[in-house]
């Protein structure tokens, strides 16, 4: 598998949704913006095109023991409405267990931080980015 070079990254919350970003490379992350989920395709569609991204991800809310639950399923709903918003632009699910309760530690503060959900989207992308760089 090829490296991807610009790779958006999306926390898909119900009020908001956040978003990071790596560089030109692939290898680094870093948060962008924290959108509203209402019309959130939209913008998502627009960074892409802007940003010149090759990949998308969305982190998946899976529970501790690696299933679906109600958050997972609602989010891999949102990632269908994503690729075909997107196509041919590949739109891949990846496990985001616990980058929340990282990205609280990270800013120090809890879930009312304004750059909360962009930051859990670059820890998200981070982990994802190692993971392919490391092949």
């Amino acid at each position: 598998m090829s490296k991807p070079s610009t790779v958006l990254a999306v926390d898909a919350g119900t009020v908001r949704i956040g978003l990071a970003i790596s560089d030109e490379t692939g290898t680094f992350a870093f948060p962008l913006e924290v959108i509203p989920a209402k019309n959130a395709i939209a913008r998502i569609k627009a960074l892409c095109e802007e940003r010149t991204v090759t990949q998308v991800i969305v982190g998946l809310p899976l529970t501790m023991k690696g299933d679906i639950g109600p958050e997972a399923a609602r989010v891999e709903k949102f990632i269908r409405k994503l690729q075909r918003a997107l196509q041919p632009l590949p739109v891949t699910a990846v496990d985001e267990r616990l980058s929340s309760l990282v990205a609280d530690r990270i800013l120090e503060s809890g879930k009312g931080h304004p750059k909360r959900d962009a930051v859990a989207a670059a820890v998200i992308l981070e982990s994802y980015l190692k993971t392919i760089n490391d092949k």
